[in-house]
């Protein structure tokens, strides 16, 4: 799951313009940044033995997208314009995360990945979930395929989600389910209950 070829958040952030221009959100920024700890300073041979000296694990993006978003207040969504949503982790820690942040050093919130996390999928591309602090936040996608595709990331790593009856997932479930009904009948074996007896012989 780890991005083949990777630049990192700062060189994203030198290229934030793209999330105030008019282009359209695209998927060049999926698979293509590096979040990494930073680098421990050299030391000498002996030193190397001690694990307080041992360069620390990495932690790198697998997805980012670019998202609109909102927050909960007084029980009003407050926009907060564009901003980066992405899916950060590291197989060495067990450790994978979902950030929203405009830079590298404005990191706006940051959730871990369980399987108590529940992603509420809607229409027209919306999402919403709640954070650690049980706080409400709402986020657009750029598309349907955007969407589908952070989740399916999220998915794989304990994250639960749950469709709106009106987005594509529930309308697939619902022929699936017309569909396997269609077939049991189909192939449900005839029981006929009251079956004509031939008349009996009187001697």
């Amino acid at each position: 799951m780890i991005p083949r070829n990777s630049i990192s958040i700062q060189a994203l952030a030198q290229n934030w313009p793209l999330f105030f221009g008019n282009t359209k959100l695209s998927d060049e920024l999926d698979n293509s940044l590096t979040y990494t700890a930073p680098k421990q300073p050299k030391v000498k041979k002996e030193e190397d033995l001690t694990d307080a000296n041992k360069r620390r694990p990495s932690t790198s993006v697998i997805i980012a997208k670019v998202v609109l978003l909102w927050k909960l207040e007084d029980k009003n969504y407050k926009g907060l314009g564009k901003h980066g949503l992405a899916v950060i982790g590291s197989t060495e820690l067990n450790l994978f995360e979902i950030i929203a942040y405009k830079e590298k050093n404005n990191i706006l919130l940051k959730i871990k990945i369980c399987n108590t996390l529940m992603i509420y999928n809607k229409s027209e591309n919306f999402s919403s979930f709640f954070d650690n602090e049980n706080q409400n936040w709402l986020v657009k996608f750029d598309d349907y395929d955007s969407q589908n595709k952070f989740c399916e990331i999220i998915q794989k790593y304990g994250c639960k989600i749950q469709y709106d009856s009106n987005t594509p997932e529930s309308a697939n479930k619902r022929t699936e389910n017309l569909l396997r009904e269609k077939e049991n009948i189909e192939t449900e074996p005839l029981f006929v209950s009251n079956v004509a007896k031939s008349p009996e012989k009187r001697w």
